[in-house]
């Protein structure tokens, strides 16, 4: 096991994009860490960030290697696109250096059972994925329903997404885009909401004649979990008219009703009511329920986790065990994709 560290933390950023720079003021933000240096392969980039915030130029770098070696930090926040993630996550394990890694974990299986099988070699450090879905108040506040007993033994759910924003960038051209950029927030989600695993995962996509993506933005899953609990997964980053959040429409039911957190952040219980045909096509309104406090903002809860982690030499909830298992659902979605029948979580031996 490692040691416990002490505040602030010593952290490194890797990659100054549009969600690196977030990470970056929620570093600075935050009186528990330290940002010691930053790093970007793109010379302009990291310039033009070094500048506006104020970072020295000796702790400004175009390799995560070299400022390893030369800062010596705590922790590295990997925030650079996933198929480079391996070139920052492998020097810092190897250098005994703590890794809080953006989602997805890897570029595909193969590079995630390799971080696997390396932090299980240097077991002294920790290596934690971001989920921040997890840090939002109304999924806090699911969570609690749920534990609390209030919907009782949980059976199925029907989780929806829709986006119809032209999300720029590279997301146009990716094969599988909702697959590969968000369904891991929300195999994430299932996961954490209902306290159970994948089991069994059926996929497929579809396109519509007015999409602007090179791949295909309709994504459905059949979804089988442990416990005995099974749902439907539906999205489309190609839903005209229709903007929801991307938490996404998610309902819950159970043996005593139902819990639903709508598209505006609303958490909504369904009490169970009597066998009664009378009631047939009647339209019950749910009663809207309050939301956790968390006293953090959603990147701030996962900073938080990732001290409490390195402070207290334990392992953080989304540490990469965990989350393979979550990442497990966009492997099998992609694989239940090309071979168009169902995948058994069991046969990806996840390491």
């Amino acid at each position: 096991m490692g040691t416990r560290l002490k505040t602030p933390i010593r952290i490194v950023l890797c990659g100054l994009g549009g969600w690196g720079s977030n990470w970056l003021q929620n570093i600075k933000d935050n009186k528990d860490y330290h940002l010691l240096g930053v790093v970007d392969v793109d010379k302009d980039t990291l310039e033009a960030v070094r500048i506006k915030h104020g970072i020295p130029e000796d702790r400004s770098f175009t390799l995560f290697e070299k400022a390893a070696d030369i800062l010596r930090p705590d922790a590295v926040a990997v925030v650079v696109s996933p198929d480079r993630h391996g070139e920052v996550i492998r020097t810092a394990l190897q250098k005994g250096i703590h890794v809080l890694s953006e989602k997805p974990l890897a570029k595909d299986l193969e590079e995630a059972r390799e971080f696997l099988k390396l932090h299980r070699k240097y077991p002294g450090t920790r290596f934690i994925v971001n989920q921040n879905y997890r840090g939002r108040e109304s999924i806090a506040g699911m969570k609690h329903y749920i534990m609390s007993g209030l919907i009782g033994k949980l059976g199925f759910f029907i989780h929806s997404h829709q986006q119809t924003c032209r999300i720029p960038g590279y997301r146009l051209e990716m094969e599988h885009p909702i697959v590969d950029d968000m369904f891991i927030h929300h195999s994430d989600l299932l996961r954490f909401l209902t306290g159970e695993d994948y089991r069994e995962l059926y996929a497929c996509e579809d396109t519509v004649s007015w999409s602007w993506f090179k791949g295909k933005p309709l994504f459905y899953a059949l979804i089988k979990m442990s416990g005995g609990i099974s749902g439907t997964y539906c999205a489309s980053w190609a839903s005209e008219g229709k903007i929801g959040s991307w938490n996404g429409n998610i309902q819950l039911f159970g043996s005593k009703g139902c819990l639903e957190l709508t598209d505006d952040e609303r958490i909504l219980f369904y009490q169970k009511h009597p066998l009664d045909d009378m009631l047939l096509g009647t339209n019950i309104p749910g009663t809207e329920m309050k939301p956790a406090s968390l006293g953090f903002t959603e990147i701030q809860h996962t900073l938080e986790n990732f001290k409490e982690a390195l402070v207290n030499n334990k392992k953080c909830e989304t540490d990469i065990e965990d989350n393979m298992k979550s990442f497990s659902a966009v492997v099998a979605a992609r694989r239940s994709i090309r071979i168009k029948r169902p995948v058994y979580m069991a046969d990806l031996k996840l390491g």
